[in-house]
């Protein structure tokens, strides 16, 4: 049975799970995930007046959801309130150096909501009544107080299409407990993806402790390239062990989809390096064995010193390291491994509060204008730091990074959008987020934004890159369109 197949049949159950492995159920979420429709959400925006209100209920907006019309679209409608984002309240007054201006009644309501798409279809959108009041312990900010939340429900009928809306407190209804199975199944796969999860750091640990990172070889001896070659298998048999769990790192939102497929281009441009210049490594010591030995012994010995070798690999020749045959043939290659080293050290090397400030200690490379972290890098990103570090100072770190590297200058734009993957340029998404027509605007958006991602997959040259997760992709890019227009004052 083919995935498809597989995800159209599927009850989504923990019992149908328990019996798959868990690079099966990696391949189903992916799967499951490529047939989601996105669930797209367009704004209403309500009446003003209702911002005058002492007090706000979901008795004032039920009448304003509308979640039946666009089914068919898997477009649902819902009602927003956001005061500070008028005009009015985003300019600053008598001199100020930001916006200070508070509404007569002292505080800001805004109506808002927040979706949750997950695995195998389940949505959750929070509903949320919020005030905003200036805090008493710093009158510079607002201090947001939730006042009131509602829950909507909803799960991706795989056979139908479309998205079937239920109610949680109802466990009894056929459709709830659909609904309900989903969300055991989701955190069933989130324990097995926690399971591997630590599996991968405990590799990953071994690694870099069994690494002499800071270990400088320089001199051309046997006993250097022998540890030479102990550490490429080393990292060979890791990097075989670690590369699929950057499937499961991806599902966990620890690394982007472009993170994700560099590293595993990365990872296998390293592993056939390490197989050529093993196999390069074997071929030249054999040469140098049988060289050698044609001046201290007789063909029978020849053969059985080239036997030996072979077997080995581990044999002494302290006697003639130094030879003049031995440097003149080792060199080359000896230079080779130690630019190899150096690459497969970069790749697990941690930063430090040692690191040089613009260095790459950490991370791989920069993509478009983002940096890509590393193995250790990916796990700093949410480890506990072992010196003290902020997300402000990461900012301004990451920006010092880029900027020393590739010589350009990095915008305010650059930082707040994530364009590494290649879909958009800030400039190309801005014009089609800001040319979508104000009736359907976000459906519009997310079917040009998921048009976009079909043309990535379907190109031949991407076929390595195919983004396997379109609601996760198309999640970050309206966020983006969210904030483009909240930011042009189109709403």
């Amino acid at each position: 049975m083919d995935l498809k197949q597989q995800v159209l049949d599927m009850k989504f159950s923990v019992n149908e799970l328990e019996e798959m492995t868990t690079e099966e159920i990696i391949q189903l979420v992916f799967k499951s995930n490529e047939m989601t429709k996105y669930f797209t959400i367009e704004e209403n925006q309500l009446d003003e007046s209702l911002a005058a209100k002492r007090k706000l209920t979901i008795d004032d907006i039920k009448k304003e959801f509308d979640l039946k019309t666009y089914v068919s679209d898997c477009t649902y409608v819902f009602p927003v309130l956001r005061q500070r984002e008028k005009d009015f309240y985003k300019k600053p007054y008598f001199g100020a150096t930001k916006p200070n201006a508070l509404p007569a009644r002292k505080f800001f309501w805004t109506i808002d909501y927040k979706p949750n798409r997950e695995k195998f279809g389940a949505v959750e959108v929070e509903v949320r009544f919020i005030q905003g009041k200036r805090n008493s312990r710093d009158k510079r900010w607002l201090g947001d107080n939730i006042v009131f939340r509602d829950l909507k429900a909803f799960y991706f009928d795989y056979q139908k299409g479309i998205y079937i809306q239920v109610d949680p407190k109802n466990p009894d209804n056929e459709e709830t407990q659909v609904y309900l199975s989903r969300l055991d199944a989701i955190d069933y796969c989130n324990a097995r993806f926690e399971e591997q999860n630590q599996k991968h750091i405990k590799e990953l640990d071994k690694l870099y402790s069994q690494m002499s990172i800071h270990m400088q070889k320089t001199s051309v001896t046997m006993s250097q390239t022998n540890s030479y070659e102990k550490d490429f298998k080393i990292f060979r048999d890791s990097f075989k062990i670690l590369k699929p769990n950057l499937d499961v790192k991806f599902l966990l939102q620890d690394i982007t989809s472009t993170q994700q497929d560099i590293l595993k281009e990365t990872i296998n441009d390293y592993l056939k390096s390490i197989d050529k210049t093993l196999e390069s490594m074997t071929s030249l010591m054999v040469q140098i064995a049988m060289e050698y030995e044609q001046h201290q012994y007789n063909h029978t010995h020849q053969r059985e010193m080239y036997n030996k070798l072979v077997e080995t690999r581990n044999i002494v020749l302290s006697d003639w390291s130094h030879d003049m045959l031995f440097q003149k043939k080792v060199s080359p290659l000896f230079d080779d491994c130690r630019n190899l080293h150096k690459k497969l050290v970069k790749l697990i090397q941690p930063r430090t509060e040692d690191s040089v400030e613009t260095s790459l200690d950490g991370y791989l490379t920069v993509k478009n204008k983002k940096l890509i972290p590393n193995l250790l890098g990916i796990e700093q990103n949410y480890f506990l730091s072992d010196f003290f570090d902020s997300d402000e100072q990461l900012i301004q770190r990451e920006k010092a990074i880029i900027e020393a590297i590739t010589g350009e200058v990095i915008t305010e734009e650059d930082q707040k959008y994530d364009f590494s993957d290649g879909l958009y340029t800030y400039e190309d998404f801005e014009e089609m987020v800001l040319s979508a027509p104000e009736k359907a605007k976000r459906s519009t958006i997310s079917t040009n934004i998921l048009a976009k991602i079909k043309e990535f997959n379907e190109n031949p040259l991407n076929k390595e890159k195919r983004i396997r997760d379109n609601s996760t992709m198309v999640d970050k890019y309206m966020g983006i369109a969210n904030s483009i227009l909240s930011e042009k004052g189109t709403e």
